[in-house]
C-alpha cells in the first residue's frame, strides 16, 4: 500500500471511530458557554465541568492558601450559573451514564458536575448531600492544599475523620471521587476506605504520586486521565528539540500510560482553562512559561483520534480510551 493511500484509509477510519466513540473529557475549567460550541465542533460528547478549585484563581493564589470560609456560596452561585447556561445552550446536565448516552445519540454536549477540592464542604458532610441534590457528581478530594478533609500530620498529609466520612458518603450517594494532587499517604487511605473504584482525572503516571499507586487505583477498577497540559508534558517537546507542543507528545504519554496502567484504565485527562486573564496569572505564579496545550482544544479532538489510529491501536482500544473507560467507571459508581 503506498503512503498516500495508506493516509486516506487511516484517515476514513479515524473519521469512522470518531464519529462512532462516546468521547469524554475528565477535566474542565473553561466557562461552558465557550466550550459547549467546542464539543459539538469537536464532536466530544462529555466532559466533567469544574465548578470551582480550593484557592482563589489569580496571581496572588497563595494568600487563600489557609482560606477555608466562602467556598461554599461560591459554589452554590457556580452551579446555579452551570445549570442555567447548560438549559440555555441546549446541553444536557448528565447526573447519569444513561444521560451521557443519550446525549450523544441526540447530539448533545452533556455536563457533568464537579469540583476541584472539598473546601465547597466548610467541613458540614450535609452540604454534600445538598450539592448532590443539585446535580454534582464528581469531586476532587483536595487541590494542592491541605482542606478539612485532608491535613498534616507529623510526618505526611493524610485523611481526616471528616476525609474518611466524605469518602463514604461519596460512595452511599454514588459519586465519582477524585484522588488527583492528594497527597501518597492520602492516595493511599482513599483506596483502603472506598468500596468503588475512584479516578485521578488528570495527571501522569508516577507523578506527584508512587507509580504503585496508580496501579493499586487501576487494579481496584480506577480510571487515570492523561493531562495534556504543557507543565505535564514539554518535557517529552524539549527532549524532540521543539519549544511547542503537538499531538505527538500526547500519543507518547498516553503509550506509556497504556503501557504502565492498561488499556483499560487511561482516559482523556484534558485540564483546559482560560489561557488569558486570572487564570493564566495563577499559573504564571506557579512558575509556568508555556500555556497550552498539546491538542489546542477540544474543537480539535479529531487530531488525538487520527493519532491512535496512525499508531495501530484498535477500534476497541481507541473507544476505550476516547471515553469507553470512562463510561465504565460511571456506570460502577453513578449507577444507571
Amino acid at each position: 500500500m503506498t503512503k498516500r493511500l495508506r493516509g486516506n484509509v487511516e484517515a476514513e477510519t479515524a473519521r469512522r471511530i470518531h464519529g462512532e466513540s462516546l468521547i469524554l473529557i475528565m477535566h474542565d475549567h473553561n466557562p461552558l458557554r465557550k466550550e459547549m460550541p467546542a464539543m459539538l465542533q469537536g464532536g466530544v460528547t462529555g466532559l466533567i465541568h469544574q465548578l470551582t478549585v480550593d484557592i482563589e484563581i489569580g496571581a496572588d493564589f497563595l494568600s487563600s492558601a489557609n482560606k477555608l470560609e466562602g467556598y461554599a456560596r461560591s459554589a452554590f452561585r457556580s452551579i446555579g450559573q452551570a445549570r442555567k447556561v447548560i438549559v440555555d445552550a441546549g446541553g444536557v446536565l448528565a447526573v447519569s451514564p444513561g444521560d451521557i448516552e443519550g446525549a450523544k445519540r441526540d447530539r448533545k454536549p452533556a455536563i457533568i458536575l464537579g469540583n476541584e477540592g472539598g473546601r465547597l464542604l466548610e467541613g458540614q458532610l450535609g452540604l454534600l448531600d445538598r450539592f448532590y441534590d443539585l446535580g454534582l457528581r464528581e469531586m476532587q478530594l483536595t487541590w494542592a492544599v491541605p482542606n478539612q478533609l485532608c491535613w498534616r500530620r507529623p510526618s505526611e498529609m493524610g485523611l481526616t475523620d471528616f476525609g474518611r466520612d466524605v469518602v463514604r458518603e461519596m460512595n452511599r450517594l454514588g459519586m465519582l471521587i477524585d484522588v488527583t494532587h492528594l497527597p501518597a499517604e492520602a492516595f493511599k487511605e482513599v483506596l483502603e476506605e472506598s468500596r468503588d473504584p475512584v479516578m485521578l482525572s488528570h495527571g501522569n503516571p508516577g507523578a506527584e504520586q508512587p507509580l504503585d499507586l496508580h496501579k493499586a487505583m487501576c487494579e481496584k477498577g480506577g480510571v487515570f486521565g492523561q493531562h495534556f497540559y504543557h507543565s505535564y508534558l514539554g518535557w517529552r517537546a524539549e527532549k524532540k528539540g521543539r519549544i511547542h507542543l503537538n499531538v505527538e507528545d500526547l500519543l507518547d504519554a498516553i503509550e506509556y500510560a497504556v503501557g504502565e496502567l492498561g488499556v483499560d484504565h487511561v482516559a482523556l485527562g484534558g485540564d483546559y482553562f482560560p489561557s488569558r486573564g486570572r487564570w493564566a496569572s495563577f499559573q504564571r505564579a506557579q512558575g509556568t512559561k508555556n500555556i497550552e496545550w498539546a491538542i489546542r482544544d477540544i474543537s480539535r479532538m479529531p487530531e488525538l483520534t487520527q493519532g491512535l489510529v496512525a499508531r495501530g491501536y484498535s477500534d476497541l482500544e481507541i473507544h476505550k480510551i476516547l471515553g469507553g473507560n470512562l463510561l465504565r467507571l460511571c456506570r460502577t459508581v453513578l449507577g444507571s
